[in-house]
């Protein structure tokens, strides 16, 4: 049996477990809702989801889409903005990944070109938020030209992509070093900057 004393104690616990107004507090309502989804329902989110003019999403009244179905395109919406998602290439017969990786909804798209053995010249980085170079490490590391590293930096500048390089080749990436041209290449995604971490 339920009391007026439990009813509070459910309601407060309840409460504490999120603020209101938070995406997580949305996130719970919505998860232990039941809804019978309709195609065009699916298919309204969808589109909404997908499209590259929506900045956001207005909830609205319209006939047919639940107040349910809007809120969950706005949950789908608000994670899409945290996700980061890369590919790694290590030469131009993989560049194809590129292509992938622009076609999600991700936020952040990078690429981790990681164990750079060899040149990748005419990169296509329109749309991609970060690039990183790494050298191979280890026993056995196969070398990576400076020109390459450069060439790259400077593809991802003409398209305002920033450009972290890690390392150098070497068996001890600390004694290889990550200093290009005098300096060492630390610039980091707008998302990350505006993060404040």
């Amino acid at each position: 049996m339920t009391t007026a004393y439990h009813s509070q104690y459910w309601a407060h616990a309840l409460t504490l477990r999120g603020a209101t107004g938070t995406i997580e507090a949305l996130s719970r309502s919505i998860a232990g809702a039941r809804v019978d989804l309709n195609p065009h329902q699916v298919d309204a989110a969808l589109f909404t989801i997908r499209s590259p003019l929506t900045k956001g999403v207005i909830l609205a009244d319209e006939v047919g889409l639940g107040k349910t179905i809007e809120a969950g395109i706005v949950i789908a919406q608000r994670w899409v903005e945290h996700i980061w998602m890369g590919v790694i290439v290590v030469t131009e017969k993989y560049s194809r990944r590129i292509d992938d990786i622009r076609k999600t909804v991700a936020h952040t798209k990078f690429l981790s070109l990681e164990l750079l053995l060899g040149p990748l010249h005419k990169l296509d980085l329109l749309g991609i938020g970060w690039v990183i170079v790494i050298g191979e490490s280890g026993p056995g590391a196969r070398p990576m030209l400076e020109e390459w590293v450069i060439d790259i930096r400077d593809q991802g500048h003409k398209v305002w992509a920033p450009f972290f390089f890690k390392q150098w080749v070497g068996v001890n990436k600390k004694i290889a070093g990550r200093i290009l041209e005098g300096r060492k290449c630390d610039e980091m995604p707008v998302a990350w900057a505006e993060s404040g971490v």
